[in-house]
């Protein structure tokens, strides 16, 4: 299943539960991180009549001023799976990036020991989206902390493409043949996998590859080892979330300030589930005491 139709599905769960109270939900979908297309997508929405808006948008100045000026008019917005920075959104729906980005460094940390040299390759899927980029502040950030070794050898966009992801990832191994950890920090996955095979960097050194999501095309890379783990989220929660949260906040004109969705890793070596929960430290693998139990 692609990711965000997870995200749809939950959308249109809440929309049919919540139907007697007048809930509908009026959906357009693009592809793509065109801030012209992204500013033209607001506009057939808000000429559709949309009294609050769900957005999942890219993070740049246009999209940031576009948003607080519908808020401005007295129409709510929240941002869905990932947040826009500088923006007066009700809430964001999504999961914690720059956990998830910490909980891969730890994870990794881990496996591959604290001796050698991590050479990185970043694989993102646009810079222009916030989780994306806090997932690799995370990943970086924890990698300092636990003293790894690391150097990060480059970092290319996938746009979220497998066809494009391949290009760049083999590229970037041709170029950097040193390389021995691949972080890929959004969509592409299958793409950059199948770069990895083909350039036969595995015949020649061992190789840590780390995703995001748990879309079929990557739980199968798991179960083959071509993925050593990846960092899943809730996509029908978010949606699901987001439309009862914007029926709350006309209820009771309440929203809490942020909504943080659990995160769970899957590994060939090791299926776990975690909610991360600082305070109950109930999780398998707990951010405040930095352990995991595998």
């Amino acid at each position: 299943m692609i990711f965000f139709e997870g995200v749809v599905e939950g959308y249109h769960k809440a929309e049919a539960e919540l139907s007697d109270f007048g809930v509908s939900v009026h959906l357009i979908i693009n592809r793509g991180y065109n801030v012209n297309v992204h500013l033209e997508t607001i506009d057939r929405l808000l000429e559709a009549g949309c009294m609050t808006l769900c957005l999942t948008t890219i993070d740049v100045p246009p999209i940031r001023e576009k948003i607080n000026d519908i808020i401005s008019r007295g129409i709510p917005v929240i941002a869905v799976n990932t947040d826009v920075s500088d923006t007066n959104r009700l809430c964001c729906i999504g999961s914690n990036y720059l956990q998830g980005g910490q909980v891969a460094a730890a994870l990794l940390a881990k496996w591959s020991g604290f001796g050698k040299l991590l050479r990185v390759l970043i694989v993102t899927g646009s810079i222009t989206i916030k989780g994306h980029n806090e997932r690799i502040e995370g990943f970086e950030q924890t990698l300092r902390a636990k003293g790894v070794r690391f150097n990060v050898e480059a970092v290319h966009e996938s746009l979220d493409e497998n066809e494009y992801a391949y290009h760049v990832a083999k590229t970037a191994l041709a170029e950097h043949p040193e390389i021995n950890c691949v972080f890929i920090a959004g969509g592409g996955a299958a793409g950059t996998c199948m770069a990895i095979r083909d350039s036969g960097i595995r015949e020649r050194h061992a190789l840590s590859i780390i995703s995001f999501d748990d879309v079929e095309s990557t739980k199968a890379m798991i179960l083959s080892g071509d993925i050593d783990f990846t960092i899943c989220q809730e996509p029908q929660l978010q949606g699901y979330q987001a439309v009862s949260e914007i029926l709350n906040y006309f209820l009771s004109n309440k929203m809490a300030a942020l909504r943080i969705s659990t995160l769970k890793s899957l590994s060939k070596r090791k299926r776990t589930f975690s909610s991360l929960d600082d305070e109950k430290c109930t999780c398998t693998f707990c951010l405040k005491h930095g352990l995991f139990f595998c």
